[in-house]
């Protein structure tokens, strides 16, 4: 329906503006059939022209999917609309979409718990690590390091 409105309203566009020629010419006293070269303007004939042939093609397209769309337009305006029916799809739908809020909403604070848990368990073996090599020093630094696993020179284990 676009398309006839649009090649209407260039036919139309085109009639006035033959209209608002023809009686200026009238005016002036010269004839209907007079072809001066400032009337006659190639490439405003050549777009209009293109544009006409691109319009007619788009319609042609458009009138070639009405029949497979006046099918479809007249099998759904034919059913029965229950809306009993309607109401009771869109329920179902709204109740799918928050079962499906209500799960991410559950993962996510199922992710927030286990994100926290290894939290804890890091600082856990941090803490674990900074005792053990605190106390891996102290035994270092201490005699019994230096007997065990430095000897005296003349000792024989």
């Amino acid at each position: 329906m676009k398309e006839l409105l649009k090649i209407a309203n260039l036919l139309y566009q085109a009639t006035a503006k033959a209209d608002e020629d023809d009686a200026d010419e009238e005016a002036s006293g010269g004839t209907a059939f007079a072809l001066d070269a400032s009337a006659f303007d190639i490439k405003t004939t050549r777009a209009l022209a293109s544009e006409i042939t691109r319009l007619g093609a788009t319609l042609h397209d458009a009138l070639g999917e009405e029949e497979r769309l006046r099918d479809a337009r007249l099998s759904a305006t034919r059913k029965n609309m229950d809306i009993e029916e309607i109401e009771s799809q869109i329920s179902e739908q709204i109740a799918t979409v928050r079962e499906n809020a209500a799960n991410v909403e559950r993962a996510m604070a199922e992710l927030t718990e286990d994100e926290s848990s290894l939290a804890r368990q890091i600082e856990r073996k941090r803490a674990e690590l900074e005792r053990s090599e605190k106390r891996l020093a102290t035994l270092e630094s201490g005699a019994f390091y230096t007997k065990v696993f430095h000897p005296p020179s003349g000792f024989n284990i």
